[in-house]
């Protein structure tokens, strides 16, 4: 299934931030789905500039939802849960999974 919407609505135009009042232009994907609703495959997308990325991805990350950041032009085709702070938490402790919050993935154009 991948994105449930695409961020560019008018060819040529840039993504802007999702956090509300905010108008800046986008740099970032904050790639999320609610489990308890969303399939593994569904990926829903809040666009972020470089201010707002962590607040939005924080947001999320405290209702315990799957995300991943990504550069704006990096698609997510699924979340899992495994990346979910209280999956991994018992895992930490265990020597399980590591957490990648806080970590984002560049796109290929901006290394």
């Amino acid at each position: 299934m991948g994105a449930t919407f695409d961020l560019f609505t008018e060819p040529g135009s840039t993504p802007v931030c999702s956090r509300a009042g905010c108008s800046t232009a986008a740099s970032w994907r904050v790639n999320w789905r609610n489990p308890r609703i969303h399939p593994l495959d569904r990926v829903k997308i809040w666009a972020a500039c470089d201010e707002h990325c962590d607040f939005l991805a924080g947001y999320l990350r405290s209702r315990t939802f799957p995300v991943k950041v990504t550069g704006i032009d990096e698609d997510v085709d699924q979340l899992d849960d495994s990346h979910r702070p209280d999956a991994l938490q018992h895992g930490a402790l265990h020597g399980g999974p590591k957490n990648d919050v806080g970590e984002r993935t560049r796109s290929a154009n901006e290394r």
